[in-house]
């Protein structure tokens, strides 16, 4: 089946992930090196998608300058840019879309990192089906919205974060749509406000399921991720560089004394210095320089940021144009083994990972011999000199 358009959800502001979205909305946020945005364009595109419309709100003007500067030269492909103005919802950012829209099309949240076989394998479910849904297998599913299906693996309702136990199944919802035609805009029209305050896709899901056949595309978790938090990022980072292998841009400088520990993603104008160690599981992009002796592992480093000599950064997310003298180290560990806690929209969570270092903002000093404690944020233009941060700044 040939999908004429693709709707890609892009107007949500990234809050759990601030610091890194002050400046930049998070479609546009690098995994395995490469913006999420482009990463479902180039997809959409390879699937033979040819109209492809874009929901903003957020930071509107970037993305649209993104795409502007990079499918400038690419006649293959037209964009439409949607504005949702007040954000009332999922449901109510796809029911903008509905003029724009020729069937069969599918719809994409802009922050879920997937690869190009479960897009293709959800327009194959399609061929059996009035509408198609990645469903994720998980272990966990009553901390999601879990799908009731049949033996078929046919949809029948969503039972959001049942009781453990009392799950219908283990697949939760991926965020992404497949549809034969135009139908579900029907079922928009007739959903009402959840307790949340807004109107839910979800719900419009469940009612569509009543009366057509939607099927669930069953993917592994390894092959999805939802960016919704800082160690979401650095999880979705590392299955892409496994999936794409080692990259170094041609017009890096990497010393022959460096060690580069595979897979590694190293943008262009890169420069490392003898004796760093890069990886594995760290993209550098454009713009990096690391000194003498540094140690990068399982990191992602913006856009233009200097990194001292013999630093220290393991599992973490430093922003761009960020200075890091030398000596300073990224702790990602506690002593007791604990998993890491970090502060989210005002409130302490439990990330449920026990290794997890600093998110570090656009434009941050950190002077020589400071020590950035697991579970830290630091807000762009801070200068943090010669201490032991343990807390935001």
């Amino acid at each position: 089946m040939n999908i004429e358009t693709a709707v890609i959800l892009a107007a949500g502001k990234g809050t759990r992930l601030i610091p890194l979205t002050i400046n930049r909305p998070k479609v546009l946020l690098p995994v395995g090196g490469i913006p999420l945005l482009k990463r479902q364009i180039d997809m959409l595109i390879t699937l033979g998608v040819r109209n492809i419309v874009l929901v903003v709100n957020y930071r509107a003007e970037s993305i649209k300058a993104f795409i502007d500067n990079t499918y400038a030269n690419n006649d293959e492909v037209s964009f439409s840019f949607i504005n949702q103005g007040k954000p009332l919802g999922t449901a109510h950012a796809v029911e903008v879309t509905e003029e724009y829209v020729y069937p069969p099309f599918i719809v994409l949240y802009g922050d879920i990192y997937t690869t190009y076989d479960v897009l293709n394998c959800l327009i194959k479910t399609l061929d059996h089906a009035d509408a198609a849904i990645v469903a994720i297998k998980v272990p966990d599913p009553w901390n999601y919205g879990v799908f009731k299906v049949d033996d078929k693996n046919r949809i029948f309702d969503v039972i959001e974060k049942p009781s453990p136990g009392k799950e219908p199944s283990n697949l939760i919802n991926g965020g992404i749509y497949a549809f034969r035609d135009l139908v579900i805009f029907d079922y928009i029209r007739k959903t009402g406000i959840s307790p949340r305050g807004e109107k839910e896709f979800t719900d419009s899901i469940k009612y569509m399921a009543r009366d057509y056949v939607i099927k669930a595309t069953t993917v592994n978790r390894e092959k999805w991720y939802d960016i919704g938090k800082p160690w979401d990022l650095l999880e979705a980072n590392k299955a892409a560089l496994i999936h794409s292998g080692m990259y170094v841009d041609s017009n890096a400088d990497i010393s022959d004394k460096a060690i580069i520990v595979p897979p590694v993603y190293i943008d262009e104008n890169v420069k490392v210095e003898s004796h760093a160690r890069i990886g594995p599981y760290v993209a550098l992009l454009n713009g990096v320089s690391v000194s003498k002796g540094a140690s990068i592992r399982n990191s992602i480093v913006f856009e233009n940021t200097k990194i001292g000599r013999h630093a220290i950064i393991e599992d973490s997310l430093i922003g761009a144009n960020v200075v890091i003298r030398e000596n300073v180290e990224f702790l990602s560990k506690w002593i007791s083994k604990d998993t890491v806690w970090y502060r989210l929209n005002g409130k302490f969570v439990d990330s449920k990972v026990d290794s997890f270092g600093a998110v570090v903002g656009d434009h941050v000093f950190i002077a020589e011999h400071s020590i950035i404690c697991p579970g830290v944020f630091i807000m762009p233009k801070r200068r943090v000199k010669g201490l032991v941060v343990d807390d935001i700044i």
